[in-house]
């Protein structure tokens, strides 16, 4: 584990693993997105917390300049947005306690969807009484969207082709970096010049958290931050 991220992993997966634990009790399904509970209040809580530390984190690893005691979605988040785009990145469910989920593939970090998770986990931090109902199963599953989506940011892990595998239509499987219950797409560095030279709108190579970049002549996976958009050296 990356000395970056060892105050950070550990949580995630424990919280990773209390979620699942849920749909031993409620069934995670698209009717049961609205079902809160204590529990859920809880872990909802805990995961905006966390983005709210790692985020920092990152800010400081970046050089990003901040506000002291900066609020994540007024000031961090805009600045993740403008710089790697994370408002269009996509996290996908890939555990079979989601099987009944109709939409696999979450944006947690889009702009409404951002607004309306972080306005209720403070209605609930300020009022929890008042505001039982948006602790849901909804609001949790894109906070700790975001909380993993971060964690693979701060990782920054660089991969080899070989350990990434494609489906029968020769597109890419999605890769996990450790998760249970999440994983993230990525896609190919030079079709993604294709479709930006040709001025098409492939939505995929904006979602996609890491590309698959050529380096001395070998394929490596690399993270996604935009890097590649006004050079083409890497080819």
């Amino acid at each position: 584990m990356s000395i970056r991220t060892v105050e950070f992993w550990p949580v995630y997966k424990h919280l990773e693993k209390e979620v699942l634990e849920l749909s031993y009790s409620v069934q995670f399904n698209d009717q049961h997105l609205n079902v809160y509970s204590l529990k859920i209040a809880e872990l909802f809580l805990r995961c905006v917390t966390e983005i709210e530390s790692i985020s920092q984190t990152i800010c400081r690893e970046e050089l990003i300049e901040m506000k002291n005691q900066p609020n994540f979605h007024s000031h961090i988040l805009p600045k993740l947005t403008k710089k790697w785009g994370v408002d269009k990145k996509v996290v996908c469910f890939s555990c079979q306690e989601a099987v009944y989920i109709a939409h696999i593939q979450l944006k947690p970090f889009e702009k409404g969807i951002a607004k309306r998770w972080w306005q209720d986990y403070n209605a609930i931090k300020h009022d929890r009484a008042k505001n039982m109902e948006v602790a849901n199963l909804n609001n949790l599953f894109n906070a700790l969207a975001g909380l993993y989506l971060l964690n693979v940011y701060l990782m920054d892990i660089t991969f080899s082709q070989s350990e990434v595998s494609r489906d029968y239509n020769g597109n890419f499987e999605l890769i996990s970096m450790g998760s249970n219950m999440f994983a993230i797409l990525i896609t190919d560095c030079y079709f993604y010049w294709q479709m930006k030279e040709q001025k098409r709108n492939f939505d995929m190579e904006d979602q996609a958290v890491y590309l698959l970049v050529f380096e001395k002549g070998a394929p490596i996976g690399v993270l996604n931050k935009n890097q590649f958009i006004e050079e083409k050296g890497n080819q």
